[in-house]
């Protein structure tokens, strides 16, 4: 072992405030004080260290991240955490405690522990975890975000999460939101077909159609959400949501109601996935969607994004639609009357003015448009906000 590395990653500790640990095949070196407890980010290591990926980062239910970093050439790493980006409360110390089996006899002593841990936001975060990364190998890379293991022991009865899905058992929806963020497909398709009276009895009531078309919306908003937190880009996911949302107003039954919701939780899981994988598809699509929203106040086509990107049309066209499920038109509408809303919200601007920005053709091809994807008229729109 290095003792060049031992004493930088000694200092690092000393200036950042957060417990690291170096693991050689001698033992496993402390730096910082060592937890009265098991550390919670135990559980993530193993993944990490499977994933092949270096540097990782790992967030549990209970909100505890982790990180690994390798050391090339070597079965040694460094562990960071428990990292904490909000401040800790008495309860989430015994609920971390009870996800780890501990003795709840040492809520105590674990909770004074954290209390002299620093509160972190993610920025600064991932920058210290690329910081021990370069120390030890030489060069940066970005961490890269893993599923934290899930088990049983974990509680996600009282996540500070937004409850939008109200007739959904709580436990029920924090697991699958937490499985669609990390893009868990074989344990979203688990659970969304084991999704019936148990978990969701307000759902199989005699509800009206319109009743059910709310449950969807709540619920497409929720999951979009849990995606965007696990890497699908804001625009693409809000342009899918309201795409869903847009063709429900289309479906005559509550039993189709369901299954659509069903279907449309495992298509974003299943881009969620994706977007972990950093395919070359996937960038192709980011630099699409970095284009349009760039030039949002311009005249745009797949033919001038694809001239632009110096890339061809069709090719373009095939995987934008493989990775987001929408065509790159669809795409240019809907961030198009994203911009119009906001446009509508700060009431200086004139329909005609708006339409006529933003390149639509008409005004009333606009309103087509902008009623499709939102459910109502620019005017509606601007009356109800």
């Amino acid at each position: 072992m290095s003792m060049n590395l031992v004493h930088i990653l000694n200092a690092i500790q000393m200036s950042s405030g957060i417990h690291i640990r170096l693991h050689t095949q001698e033992g496993i070196q402390h730096f910082g004080n060592q937890l009265p407890v098991a550390n919670p980010i135990d559980e993530m290591i193993p993944s990490a260290l499977d994933s092949g990926y270096s540097p990782t980062f790992s967030r549990s239910p209970e909100l505890v991240y982790g990180s690994v970093v390798r050391i090339d050439g070597q079965e040694d790493f460094i562990s960071i955490g428990p990292v904490f980006l909000s401040e800790n409360s008495y309860a989430r110390t015994t609920k971390i405690l009870t996800s780890m089996k501990e003795n709840k006899d040492k809520t105590n002593i674990f909770y004074h522990w954290l209390q002299t841990n620093p509160i972190y936001d993610l920025p600064r975060l991932m920058g210290l975890i690329s910081l021990i990364h370069l120390t030890v190998n030489g060069y940066t890379e970005t961490p890269h975000q893993i599923r934290w293991p899930i088990t049983a022991s974990h509680d996600y009865s009282n996540l500070p999460s937004p409850k939008y899905i109200e007739d959904i058992d709580i436990s029920y929806e924090a697991r699958l939101l937490l499985n669609v963020e990390h893009g868990n497909i074989n344990e979203v398709r688990i659970q969304v077909e084991s999704l019936n009276y148990d978990y969701a009895p307000m759902l199989y009531l005699n509800k009206s159609l319109h009743q059910y078309r709310i449950e969807f919306i709540k619920t497409a908003t929720l999951v979009s959400r849990a995606a965007i937190k696990g890497g699908i880009s804001y625009p693409i996911a809000m342009a899918l949501c309201d795409d869903y949302i847009g063709r429900v107003n289309s479906i005559s039954t509550a039993e189709e109601v369901l299954e659509y919701i069903k279907q449309m939780i495992l298509d974003f899981t299943l881009r969620t996935s994706k977007s972990r994988q950093l395919t070359t598809d996937s960038i192709v699509v980011k630099r699409i969607d970095k284009l349009i929203q760039g030039r949002i106040y311009e005249r745009l086509s797949t033919s001038s994004i694809a001239k632009e990107l110096n890339l061809n049309a069709s090719y373009i066209s095939k995987h934008f639609k493989e990775e987001t499920g929408l065509t790159i038109t669809n795409y240019i509408q809907t961030a198009k009357i994203e911009e119009a809303k906001k446009l509508l919200l700060l009431h200086q601007s004139s329909i005609t003015e708006i339409y006529t920005q933003l390149h639509f053709s008409s005004q009333s091809y606009f309103q087509q448009v902008f009623k499709k994807l939102t459910g109502m008229t620019p005017i509606e729109f601007q009356k109800q906000s």
